[in-house]
C-alpha cells in the first residue's frame, strides 16, 4: 500500500473518531459533565415520619402500694337450718327428767369468775348433766278407800264437803273427787294404769259447768288438752292434779326413809288446759287436830314459782297408807280452800 494511501486511511479513521466524541449523548441528562470534574456517590436516609405524628404512649398507672395478701378465713361450719328444725329435728333427744327424789344439800360458794373449770373426761355418749338424786322406784300404794272432807274457804261463808274414791288392783287404777257445795257439784275424775314410774294416768277430767280433759299420749311423749290449749311433752312418772296425792302416798310408803325434812321432789303436774313441773318440799311431821281426830302427818309444801302459781300444802297419814288427810290451796291473792279428812272407809 502507498504511503499516501496509508495516510489517507489514517485521517479517515481520526475523522470518524472526532465525530462519534463530539455526538450528544444518549441518557435523560443533556448536560455532559465538566472534563475534569470529580464525581461522588452518598446514601440518603429517607427522613421517618415526625416524632410528633407518633401516638405518645399510654403511660403505666402508678404503682400503689404493695398489697399484702389476706389469708383466708377458716369456713364456719354449717348451722341447721331453723326451717328445718321446725319441720322435723333429726339430732336425738335428751332424755326427759325423770321424777327424782333429792335430799337437803348444803350451799356452796359459787366459784370465781377467772377460775376456769377443768375438763371434763369425754364420754362416747354427750348427756346433759342430771341432779345428784335418787329415781323413786319402790311404790307401796294404799289399800282402795273411799275418804271423806270437810271443806273451809273464804270465798264462801259455808261448808262444803267432799269425797275421795281411790280403787286399784295393782294393774290399773282410778280415782274420784267430788266437791259439793249448796246445789254446786264439781267433780274430777283421773284413769289410768299402774307400772314401773307408779301411777299412769291416760285421762284427766274436770267437770263444773263443762268438761275439759288432759289425754296422756305416752307413745307420742306428749298431753293434749280438750281445751285446745297447746299440747305439752310427757314427762317419766308425769301426774295430774288429782292422781298426785296417791303417787305421793305410794312413793313415801314404799321408802319412808329418803323422805325426811328437805327432801325435794321433782315431779310433772298435769291440769285440765296446761302441765307445769312442780318442787315440792318435804316440811316434816306434823300432828293435826282433824274432823277425824287427831292424826300424826308427814306435810309437804308446793312455794310458787311463778307469780300466778298455787301454794300447795299437803299432809299424808302414814297410819291409813300416806293418803291425803288434808290438802290446802291457796291463791296469790290469798284465797284458800282447805280440806279436812272426816272419815275413811275400805272399799274391798
Amino acid at each position: 500500500m502507498s504511503l499516501a494511501r496509508l495516510l489517507l486511511l489514517t485521517g479517515a479513521v481520526l475523522a470518524v473518531h472526532l465525530l462519534l466524541l463530539g455526538a450528544p449523548r444518549l441518557h435523560f441528562d443533556s448536560r455532559a459533565p465538566a472534563m475534569g470534574r470529580v464525581l461522588s456517590t452518598r446514601t440518603i436516609v429517607r427522613p421517618g415520619p415526625s416524632p410528633a405524628s407518633l401516638a405518645p404512649p399510654t403511660p403505666r398507672a402508678a404503682a400503689g402500694p404493695e398489697r399484702r395478701a389476706t389469708p383466708a378465713r377458716p369456713r364456719k361450719p354449717a348451722q341447721p337450718s331453723t326451717t328445718a328444725a321446725a319441720l322435723g329435728d333429726t339430732s336425738v333427744a335428751a332424755p326427759p327428767p325423770e321424777l327424782s327424789v333429792l335430799g337437803p344439800t348444803p350451799t356452796e360458794p359459787l366459784a370465781p369468775e377467772s377460775a376456769s373449770p377443768e375438763p371434763a373426761e369425754q364420754e362416747a355418749v354427750t348427756r346433759p348433766p342430771r341432779e345428784d338424786g335418787v329415781s323413786a322406784r319402790l311404790y307401796s300404794f294404799p289399800a282402795s278407800a273411799r275418804l271423806s272432807y270437810e271443806i273451809e274457804a273464804d270465798r264462801f261463808p259455808y261448808t262444803a264437803s267432799a269425797a275421795l274414791e281411790w280403787q286399784h288392783d295393782s294393774k290399773s287404777y282410778q280415782a274420784s273427787m267430788t266437791i259439793r257445795k249448796l246445789v254446786t257439784v264439781r267433780s274430777q275424775t283421773s284413769v289410768g294404769s299402774i307400772g314401773a314410774d307408779g301411777l299412769m294416768p291416760t285421762r284427766f277430767a274436770d267437770r263444773s259447768r263443762n268438761e275439759v280433759a288432759a289425754h296422756f299420749d305416752r307413745n307420742g311423749g306428749k298431753v293434749t288438752f280438750s281445751a285446745n290449749t297447746p299440747e305439752a311433752e310427757l314427762l317419766t312418772a308425769a301426774q295430774d292434779q288429782l292422781s298426785l296425792p296417791l303417787q305421793l302416798a305410794a312413793m313415801v310408803a314404799g321408802e319412808p326413809e329418803k323422805f325426811g325434812r328437805g327432801t325435794t321432789i321433782t315431779i310433772q303436774v298435769v291440769g285440765p288446759r296446761q302441765a307445769s313441773l312442780w318442787l315440792l318440799t318435804v316440811e316434816g311431821p306434823e300432828t293435826l287436830a282433824l274432823p277425824i281426830g287427831e292424826l300424826g302427818t308427814l306435810k309437804l309444801q308446793r312455794n310458787p314459782r311463778q307469780p300466778y302459781d298455787q301454794k300447795v300444802e299437803l299432809w299424808l297419814a302414814p297410819s291409813h297408807g300416806y293418803l291425803p288427810a288434808r290438802i290446802r290451796l291457796t291463791d296469790p291473792n290469798g284465797a284458800y280452800l282447805d280440806q279436812k279428812l272426816q272419815s275413811i272407809e275400805g272399799l274391798y
